[in-house]
């Protein structure tokens, strides 16, 4: 379990938070195994590298992905850690994280303004404006929400706190949906259904073809 952060004013919410947590992850799973010795793969518009300090800064639409792993931002500064390990720190209006959980259609999935990820220890860390969902065939189950999150991936545990640092207090809201088959029981193993597609709606700026004029023919 991830060491509780204090909440600042609100410690009475300490307890709810860890004691939901296994509500917001549950059915029990962990997070896609294979993920961690995937590669990493990284896209963006521009690149800058400093081989003195091992620090890539990726800008312009970035994405990266780590097997079933998806984190996509602005602008990320990824650090080498030793041979293997890696940090990648992601800002952006709403940088986003995304992983599918072992053996079922389901996946984790987390906005912040900053995200911060350790593939040292699978730990994703969400600060300010953080939302973190379990969500079965893209459509959210549950949803928690706090100025600063910290997600393991490796356990599927979570510690939220209510405000950033030097903020002021701020409050933790949870969304628990009524559990279904559908959502947690065997339903939540199988592949999900492909959406109906959508309608086709008529372009309103290409303006309307000119209908073609009559000639005369000349005798």
């Amino acid at each position: 379990m991830i060491p509780a952060r204090p909440l600042s004013g609100h410690s009475s919410l300490l307890p709810l938070a860890l004691a939901l947590s296994a509500l917001l992850l549950a059915p029990a799973a962990h997070a896609e195994k294979a993920d961690r010795d995937k590669p990493i793969n990284i896209e963006s518009n521009r690149l800058e590298y400093n081989d003195a300090t091992k620090v890539s800064t990726f800008i312009g639409s970035v994405v990266l992905t780590k097997g079933t792993i998806r984190i996509t931002g602005d602008r990320m500064v990824l650090t080498q850690v030793g041979r293997n390990a890696q940090t990648a720190r992601v800002n952006g209006t709403q940088a986003s994280f995304r992983q599918k959980r072992d053996g079922m259609e389901q996946y984790i999935h987390g906005v912040a303004d900053q995200i911060f990820y350790d593939t040292r220890t699978d730990q994703v860390t969400l600060t300010g404006r953080a939302r973190l969902q379990r969500q079965n065939c893209n459509q959210p189950v549950d949803e928690i929400t706090g100025g600063h999150i910290v997600y393991s991936a490796s356990t599927e545990t979570f510690s939220v706190d209510g405000q950033q640092r030097g903020e002021r207090p701020g409050r933790v809201r949870i969304v628990i949906q009524p559990q279904t088959t559908q959502e947690g029981g065997k339903a939540a193993n199988q592949p999900c259904k492909p959406g109906s597609p959508l309608p086709l709606q008529p372009e309103k700026s290409l303006s309307r073809p000119t209908p073609a004029q009559p000639t005369s023919r000349k005798p």
